[in-house]
């Protein structure tokens, strides 16, 4: 069964719920792209790093596994 949704709630750890868009998602590959309505007070976001620096033997970190 094919579901979608134009809106959502993420809640996050401490609890706080937040509004956000599906701005698009492939459901065969079970991912979306999603913009939250505003940020929560405190949030520590993660730095991404430049795949044009990375060198064989760096350590990596793949968050998500769509196709698992």
């Amino acid at each position: 069964m094919l579901h979608s949704a134009d809106s959502i709630n993420l809640e996050f750890l401490n609890g706080v719920l937040i509004p956000a868009r599906v701005l698009s998602s492939v459901s065969h590959a079970d991912v979306a792209l999603i913009q939250l309505d505003q940020l929560p007070k405190n949030l520590q976001v993660a730095p991404l790093g430049n795949s044009d620096t990375a060198l064989i033997g760096d350590d990596i970190f793949i968050i998500g596994a769509p196709y698992a």
